[in-house]
């Protein structure tokens, strides 16, 4: 036997009870509210509030990967490892512990991404350093009257 759907006339008493053969995730009939409704007698949980840097920490970590490296994510990295600690000392008191890590940790690519460049720049001008002196022994010079003069 198929059970009828209520009777859309009919007022819903929110103080009732659902109905334990009802799904708990269907859509809501006509006179239901659209929004979800915890079970009959459970506590309404609600997250705690994020903390406050852990959004500027993940904030400075991403333009730090993608506008100015060393300048952002060091901070980014600062923040997000405060943040991370003063939510798990917090007890669940304060939220927003995976905006923090990931502030963090993109702090940390931003770091070593601009270590890595730093170094590669200073190889650069390093070996430029080098070769340039080998071709400072070259044997050319500037006559004034004939134009360049090939003398070893």
């Amino acid at each position: 036997m198929t059970e009828q759907p209520p009777d859309p006339q009919q007022p819903v008493d929110p103080q009732q009870p659902p109905d334990p053969q009802q799904a708990p995730y269907s859509q809501p009939q006509y006179g239901q509210p659209a929004y979800s409704q915890p079970a009959y007698g459970q506590p309404m949980y609600y997250a705690p509030p994020t903390h406050p840097r852990a959004t500027t920490a993940l904030v400075l970590g991403i333009l730090g990967l993608l506008v100015c490296p060393l300048v952002l994510s060091i901070p980014a990295l600062v923040i997000g490892r405060q943040a991370v600690r003063e939510i798990d000392a917090s007890n669940g008191q304060l939220g927003g512990r995976g905006n923090a890590q990931a502030g963090f940790i993109l702090g940390i690519v931003g770091t070593a991404w601009a270590a890595v460049a730093a170094l590669i720049v200073i190889i650069v001008f390093v070996l430029g350093g080098i070769i340039s002196s080998s071709f400072d022994n070259t044997c050319t010079s500037y006559d004034g009257d004939n134009g360049f003069s090939v003398t070893c």
